[in-house]
């Protein structure tokens, strides 16, 4: 799970109206033996400066987080598991639809 992701859960959390239950759920699963936490690092600014750059030349930007998450996912060898558009503009990313 990238970090990037637990901040944009965390800020839905904080804008809804069940904020302490859907923490309590994301704990359970942070807490399963087969979930680990992705932090950034320098090798996966390497990744993001590579992405981001095969990104402005082929003119399709995406949201900065978005780009860090592939990061992450090119840097583990890891799919993102995700049904947002966004990730189309990057070959590089493996992708499982949800």
């Amino acid at each position: 799970m990238p970090v990037i992701v637990l901040g944009e859960l965390r800020y839905g959390f904080e804008k809804g109206t069940k904020g302490s239950e859907n923490e309590a759920k994301l704990t359970t699963f942070l807490n399963h033996p087969h979930v680990s936490v992705l932090n950034v690092g320098e090798t996966t600014s390497q990744c993001f400066a590579k992405l981001k750059h095969y990104l402005s030349k082929a003119g399709t930007p995406i949201p900065e987080n978005d780009v860090w998450i592939s990061a992450l996912s090119v840097e583990h060898g890891l799919a993102v598991v995700t049904g947002d558009s966004h990730f189309d503009f990057l070959p590089q990313v493996a992708r499982v639809l949800d």
